[in-house]
């Protein structure tokens, strides 16, 4: 009995060391947030504590993809079911569009890291500072 219980703590601590990940938080962001492409119509948000957004996006092809933003509440708040979102690859940069609008924000406000994860992302493509974060009309 003894061996077996001996047995099963050894399988438990094994099963949860093997399961921990030991990517650093700015490895996480570049593979998670600055990396990937993402391109579709929003088909659902759900807000997460923290400020973190969970977009569901269908593309074109119907298939469907998640994108997630880290933003200011304003900034999540403006994203509507139905507008089209963007995120450029390798960059910090996103858009939404709705009818003959565009925002242009920043996809993780990197002002709200710590330092020296904000410092080992950097440099990373960013929008124009006085571009983002407003609603600017762009006929078709």
């Amino acid at each position: 009995m003894k061996n077996k219980l001996k047995y099963l703590i050894l399988l438990f601590f094994g099963t949860v060391i093997y399961s921990c990940d030991d990517r650093t938080s700015a490895e996480i962001y570049k593979e998670e947030f600055i990396a990937p492409s993402k391109a579709g119509k929003v088909s659902s948000t759900e807000l997460w504590k923290g400020g973190l957004l969970v977009i569901d996006l269908v593309k074109t092809d119907r298939s469907e993809t998640t994108a997630q933003i880290n933003n200011d509440q304003h900034v999540l708040n403006s994203i509507k079911k139905g507008d089209f979102f963007e995120k450029y690859p390798n960059s910090n940069k996103c858009l939404i569009r709705r009818n003959d609008s565009i925002m242009l924000f920043d996809c993780i406000k990197l002002e709200g890291l710590e330092n020296k994860t904000r410092d080992s992302l950097l440099p990373v493509e960013q929008w124009e500072r006085q571009k983002i974060n407003q609603w600017i009309y762009k006929p078709r």
